[in-house]
């Protein structure tokens, strides 16, 4: 056990939930189980937590929306603070929030950030799925003629003019860029179709999945990609992107990512390529996505045959948007990953870091700040 660890016995003193909406009196309840003292101060609600309160906490739970904005000062406020839980998969504004940022140094470095990276795999690869035979299938632009216009509509010629046929996923490659939970899951649901599946990381390699995962999902040793690329060799990125009838982004928005699919790069997929964006927005321009969705058809390897998009650049994207009427685009508001008993999951992780956390154990999902993931 550690010393930190040894330091708060066998319960934290103090944890303050900022989740909003409120957590239900039973996980509450529940957290009450590792925490002296649980403390619910949802977001959104005017209530703040007396600075007693504060200085007695070693745990906060937050949402999306990052460390409240009364915390400004961790070192005088938060003395005890050792762990910020995430409720959701990306920190950005945890880490560029005044109340971390405004830490000194040694502050920072001495508080761990997790995130609850896995809990969306019950969602977002099934919804990555669904789209993809949507576009597949077309019948995005069915239920247009049928809900919009009120038509019957069975000669829907492809792009260059051959009558419709059903794609299907079956033999086709779909190239997963990146390979956390949200690919290995994806990949498992591809394999059951019959596709080849390829992906692509930071560093090229098959590694372990050693963070939260939830029971019955996943890929934990890598083992279902046929070849993995590299993101940082630029002629392994190409040749990635070259195989992927169908490309389906995770990735996370860091300095690495943030518009990591150029046009030049987007011009590389292979004709009648797929797009799928469920990571963050920032990947890709949008107006770079219009003009792979509009490409003249003799233009190298021609038009996209269609995007599915859950994220945006800028996020929300703004009202009357072409993206949005674009008839080979699927546009949701960025909400592929909210999930019945998303709370409950959240919950969950943060006790078992907050016991991993009193034994000294590693815990779930820590953040490399450097890297925002």
């Amino acid at each position: 056990m550690t010393v930190a660890a040894a330091s708060m016995a066998r319960k934290a003193a103090g944890l303050l939930v900022t989740v909003s909406p409120r957590l239900d009196k039973a996980l509450i309840a529940r957290l009450g189980e590792v925490a002296e003292r649980v403390y619910s101060y949802p977001v959104l609600d005017k209530a703040q937590p007396t600075a007693e309160e504060l200085a007695s906490i070693d745990v906060v739970l937050c949402d999306v929306r990052g460390l409240p904005k009364y915390i400004t000062d961790i070192e005088r406020q938060c003395p005890r603070l050792k762990l910020v839980q995430a409720s959701n998969s990306g920190v950005t504004n945890i880490v560029q929030g005044p109340g971390y940022l405004g830490a000194s140094p040694g502050v920072r470095q001495s508080l761990t950030i997790c995130n609850a990276s896995g809990l969306h795999v019950i969602t977002i690869p099934p919804y990555v799925l669904t789209t993809i035979h949507m576009i597949y299938l077309r019948l995005n632009e069915q239920h247009i003629n049928a809900q919009v216009h009120g038509k019957w509509v069975d000669q829907l010629p492809d792009l260059y003019g051959k009558p419709y046929a059903g794609r299907t996923i079956r033999g086709r490659t779909v190239g997963l860029l990146g390979y956390g939970h949200l690919g290995r899951e994806t990949a498992r649901l591809l394999k059951a179709y019959g596709a080849h599946v390829i992906a692509a990381n930071t560093r090229g390699t098959r590694s372990t999945d050693t963070g939260y995962v939830v029971p019955g999902t996943g890929d934990a040793d890598a083992t279902l990609p046929e070849d993995m690329y590299s993101t940082s060799d630029e002629a392994s990125l190409a040749a990635f992107l070259a195989r992927c009838d169908v490309l389906v982004s995770s990735l996370p928005s860091t300095p690495k990512t943030r518009n990591l699919l150029t046009r030049q790069r987007l011009a590389l997929l292979p004709r009648n390529a797929v797009l799928v964006n469920v990571g963050r927005g920032d990947v890709v321009r949008t107006e770079d996505i219009l003009w792979a969705l509009d490409r003249p058809l003799d233009d190298g390897n021609g038009p996209l045959l269609g995007a599915i998009v859950d994220v945006t650049e800028p996020e929300p994207l703004e009202d009357g948007h072409p993206l949005f009427t674009h008839p080979r685009a699927i546009v949701t508001p960025h909400l592929a990953g909210d999930s019945e008993g998303e709370l409950e999951t959240a919950s969950d992780i943060c006790y078992n870091n907050v016991m991993r956390l009193l034994s000294g154990d590693k815990l779930l999902n820590v953040v490399d700040v450097e890297k925002g993931y």
